[in-house]
């Protein structure tokens, strides 16, 4: 199930570009948008102009607004990018939880033959030790450590 779900979200999150190209990218979203913001504001002033306002009194305005809108964009992609990691994160950490499924799978089966021989085996005393042995084993499978684990140690 949990497989599922990060295929499922592989297919999501796309590519993955190289960290130079995306800050490239946003370096490039943010200066178009700080142009397109001026030339839309300069088209304004002009027509201005043409009823009568001359547009080199509001020329530092545009200038200011396309800054500020250069800002909010940059501000935009620097949040992509973080959204971009932490989606990258999640897949690695999914990976890891399947791997460490199949893990858990294969020394369970392991564990079941190690079981399967202490039962089957004449020597009392190391099928005794091959039985403690595998319930330490499956303890620590299911993610608990025995008593003496726990206890810290005074040197």
């Amino acid at each position: 199930m949990l497989l599922d779900d990060w295929k499922e979200n592989v297919k999501h999150v796309g590519p993955i570009v190289p960290p130079v190209q995306r800050m490239e990218r946003a370096y490039l979203t943010t200066l178009s948008a700080g142009l397109a913001t001026f030339a839309v504001v300069y088209v304004v002033n002009a027509y201005l102009a043409h009823i009568g306002l001359p547009s080199a009194a509001t020329f530092l305005d545009d200038f200011i607004l396309s800054f500020l809108v250069a800002l909010f964009v940059l501000s935009l992609e620097m949040h992509h990018r973080k959204e971009l990691i932490r989606q990258a994160e999640k897949i690695a950490m999914m990976q890891q939880i399947a791997t460490l499924q199949q893990m858990n799978h294969h020394v369970r089966n392991a564990l079941q033959v190690i079981g399967y021989v202490a039962l089957h085996t004449t020597d009392h005393d190391m099928a005794s030790k091959l039985t403690q042995a595998v319930q330490r084993i499956e303890l620590a499978l299911r993610g608990g450590l025995p008593e003496e684990e726990h206890q810290v140690r005074k040197d």
